[in-house]
């Protein structure tokens, strides 16, 4: 199990295994079917996303010792790390093909938040720039 502030309240949540048994089973009734193993990797798909997300922000918090967080906004991000309970490292995750034109349109919708940085987590950063987001793979972790 894993401690979480969510919205200022402690909030808890388990393992990527647990977690990903729990969402097949809420979402298509893992447990009372038999699978076949398309519709498992279909699901798998569905929570890889989060799951990589999760675990980035565990990753970069315990790197730069901030407190990882769940802010609830206006635009959804991957992630909020805290250095004394403000905003300092803004997360957003895309786990997939990237082109420069989705660097940018994702620049645009973090462009009001004022945080001291910006990071931008891809699975390959070749090829892909920008002047306000700090982009970041695998290896920069």
């Amino acid at each position: 199990m894993k401690r979480i502030e969510l919205n200022g309240v402690t909030s808890f949540y388990e393992s990527p295994l647990a977690r990903l048994y729990y969402y097949a089973n809420e979402k298509y009734g893992f447990q009372k079917e038999k699978q076949a193993g398309g519709e498992l990797k279909r699901i798998n798909e569905d929570l890889m996303h989060r799951l990589v997300e999760d675990n980035v922000r565990e990753r970069l918090s315990e790197k730069y010792g901030l407190a990882e967080t769940v802010y609830q906004m206006e635009e959804e991000v991957g992630g909020c790390l805290l250095k004394f309970k403000k905003l300092y490292i803004l997360l957003e995750v895309k786990w997939g093909k990237l082109s420069q034109q989705d660097v940018k349109r994702i620049e645009a919708k973090l462009k009001g938040i004022k945080t001291e940085r910006k990071l931008l987590f891809v699975h390959d950063k070749k090829n892909l720039s920008s002047s306000t987001l700090e982009i970041i793979n695998v290896s920069d972790l």
